[in-house]
C-alpha cells in the first residue's frame, strides 16, 4: 500500500464538488427512485466513485477498518474490444469490489464502489454481471456455485450498506500531487486518502 507523504504541500489539492459532479448526482439520485420501489435508494454520496470505477494505485488511511467479505479467483472481460477472459484476484469488502492481477499485489487494477452498483445479474454459463450507471462488469466463476456465492455476497453486502448509511463519503479535496518523483491523482475524503494514476474512469 502506498503511504501518505505528510512532506507534500496539500495546497495543490484543488477543491472539488463541481457542476459536473452535482449534476451527476442529481440525475443519478432521480434514477434511483423510480428505479425500484421496493430497494432503498443509493445514498446521497457526491463522489467521484459514483460514476464507476477508477484505474489506481490507492492508499486507504484506514485499511483494516473494513474487513474482507470474500476474495478468490475469478475471470473477467478487458475493458474495451476484446472478447477474451482475464484471470483476476478479486476481494470484496463493506465498501468495495476490487480486483487485482493475482494475490501477492498490493494495487488494485480497479476498485469499484458498492456504493455504485445498480444491479448484479445471474447470467448463464457460470458468468455474473456487476451493473454500475456506466459500466458493465462480467466476472466468470469455475463454477455455478461458486458463481452464485459471489453474486449472494455483493446483493448482501448492497443492501446492507445502503440500509445503514447516514453520512455519505464525501470528497473533501482532489487534484494532482508529486509523490517521490511519480505525478498521481490523489482524492481525499472523509477518513480516507486514495492515489491514482490518473482521473480517467473507465
Amino acid at each position: 500500500m502506498a503511504e501518505k507523504d505528510e512532506s507534500q504541500p496539500v495546497q495543490k489539492l484543488e477543491q472539488t464538488r463541481s457542476d459536473s459532479m452535482s449534476s451527476e448526482y442529481d440525475d443519478s439520485d432521480n434514477k434511483n427512485r423510480t428505479r425500484n420501489r421496493s430497494r432503498p435508494s443509493i445514498s446521497d454520496s457526491i463522489s467521484l466513485f459514483s460514476s464507476g470505477s477508477l484505474s489506481s494505485y490507492e492508499a486507504d488511511l484506514n485499511p483494516h477498518t473494513s474487513p474482507v467479505i470474500k476474495m478468490g479467483w475469478l475471470e473477467k472481460t478487458p475493458p474495451r474490444g476484446s472478447r477474451g477472459f482475464q484471470k483476476r484476484w478479486v476481494r470484496l469488502d463493506a465498501d468495495y469490489l476490487r480486483y487485482f492481477k493475482n494475490e501477492k499485489e498490493n494495487f488494485s487494477k480497479k476498485i469499484i464502489p458498492i456504493s455504485s452498483i445498480d444491479d448484479v445479474v445471474r447470467a448463464g454459463n457460470r458468468k455474473m454481471e456487476v451493473v454500475t450507471q456506466h459500466r458493465t462488469f462480467l466476472f466468470r466463476a469455475q463454477c455455478e456455485s461458486e458463481r452464485d456465492m459471489w453474486a449472494t455476497a455483493l446483493e448482501e453486502t448492497m443492501w446492507v450498506q445502503r440500509s445503514s448509511w447516514s453520512i455519505p463519503h464525501s470528497i473533501l479535496m482532489q487534484g494532482h500531487l508529486e509523490m517521490q518523483g511519480r505525478k498521481l491523482y490523489v482524492v481525499v475524503c472523509i477518513g480516507k486518502v486514495f492515489l491514482y494514476e490518473n482521473a480517467e474512469v473507465s
